[in-house]
């Protein structure tokens, strides 16, 4: 005689409750984490869209900073080097350093762009700054207009004065320690510019629609793993 292992289905209830409670919460955090990435989606076919339209010759009035977000923007103008300063902590390829960010006074006007030149690697001793070259005269720059957020939370607490390396761009900043007319937005140099760039392989403009889509993915399989752990929770073996 051959014996068979009989099974029966008792959730406990302390289990049920906990997974009545616990269920509904993941899988909604899954179904927002979805939104989310849809609404990003979006978002990044509409920077792609604008990044396609033709340049935007940058003018000598102030303009409004989304209109420049993500647009192929030009310009024309003298390089201001003794207003130019480094962003620290831009890492490219396992190696620290800087990127150049140089005002450009638009020709013809008193009206000023940051322009973002590119990377270049730290020295070896730190409490050393590149040595970069700056074009001089008429300079034709083209690029993407990056807006930088209004604030970015750093440990370092700026200076009141100049200082030639900052931790973040702040055109607030920059406005007020310089008394500079200045376009709302930045300019990424294009690896095609010859306006006196660096490394400029710069990432592709991204919303983060792939980072929700793994972080809806992660809470939907905690839901999965909830249910399986209170079925296993529930499922005792009888003696035959």
């Amino acid at each position: 005689m051959i014996a068979t292992a009989a099974f029966c289905f008792h959730p406990q209830p302390r289990a049920t409750l906990l997974l009545t409670v616990a269920l509904p919460c993941l899988i909604g955090l899954g179904l927002w984490q979805l939104d989310r990435a849809h609404e990003r989606e979006a978002a990044e076919r509409l920077l792609e869209a604008r990044m396609e339209m033709p340049a935007i010759v940058l003018p000598a009035v102030i303009v409004d900073a989304e209109s420049l977000r993500e647009r192929h923007v030009t310009a024309a103008g003298h390089y201001q080097p003794n207003r130019q300063f480094f962003l620290d902590n831009r890492v490219r390829h396992g190696q620290a350093g800087y990127e150049v960010i140089t005002p450009l006074r638009l020709a013809g006007s008193d009206m000023t762009v940051l322009v973002n030149r590119g990377w270049v690697p730290a020295p070896a001793d730190r409490r050393q700054l590149p040595v970069v070259a700056t074009p001089e005269g008429i300079v034709a720059v083209d690029g993407i207009a990056v807006v930088p957020p209004p604030w970015t939370f750093s440990l370092a607490r700026p200076g009141e004065g100049w200082e030639p390396v900052w931790q973040h761009l702040d055109l607030d900043r920059f406005q007020a320690l310089t008394g500079m007319r200045l376009q709302p937005a930045v300019v990424r140099l294009s690896p095609q510019s010859a306006g006196g760039g660096f490394a400029r392989d710069w990432p592709r403009a991204d919303a983060g629609a792939t980072r929700n889509l793994s972080y809806a993915v992660q809470w939907f399989g905690f839901a999965v793993a909830a249910v399986v752990l209170w079925i296993g929770s529930a499922v005792k073996r009888t003696p035959s």
